[in-house]
């Protein structure tokens, strides 16, 4: 049920034009697995908004768990597929709720010099694309792995809904 995009060998994120675009997807798995073995060194990555799929992306563990605990939260009890392309980072797939959610960003000031920032975590949502494995990493050079992988639930989904305390964050996000 993924709707997938290409990512050129060596770059980040689908950037030809209307990449974003359901029209400009591939959403059949017999073409998928054809593009995939005329292009091996590409990336695949899913279309969140059409996938309906959204993820909570992990650039900073600790801080993340910081902020998650004052919410209630507990980062490593959640239970999801988890997507691994730098070890020290990971991202979490969730099935979307059936309401829009906005892609949101937290950032915090760089200790090294307040005038930069650094990404703590991002609520990944809308057409947005999530590299999924076996994409080679454009910073480690290895491939993404599943280290939890989807598995088929009572719905007949491989991914779980997302947890209602995300949930809140996200919607409260001012």
């Amino acid at each position: 049920g993924m709707v997938l995009k290409w990512t050129p060998s060596g770059e980040k994120g689908p950037r030809h034009r209307g990449w974003n675009k359901r029209e400009n997807s591939i959403c059949d798995p017999g073409l998928a697995l054809e593009f995939w073995r005329a292009h091996p060194d590409y990336g695949i990555g899913a279309l969140l908004s059409f996938s309906s799929l959204v993820s909570l992306d992990v650039d900073h563990v600790a801080h993340t768990r910081t902020v998650l605990r004052q919410r209630g939260i507990d980062l490593d009890a959640i239970q999801a597929p988890r997507i691994i392309g730098n070890p020290t980072k990971f991202r979490l797939m969730f099935r979307a709720p059936s309401l829009e959610l906005a892609h949101r960003t937290l950032s915090w000031p760089s200790p090294d010099d307040l005038r930069k920032s650094f990404v703590v975590f991002e609520l990944r949502a809308g057409p947005v694309s999530d590299a999924l494995p076996p994409s080679i990493h454009t910073g480690t050079g290895k491939s993404y792995y599943w280290s939890v992988p989807p598995r088929e639930n009572q719905d007949g989904g491989h991914f779980p809904p997302l947890p209602s305390q995300l949930l809140a964050i996200w919607r409260d996000w001012a």
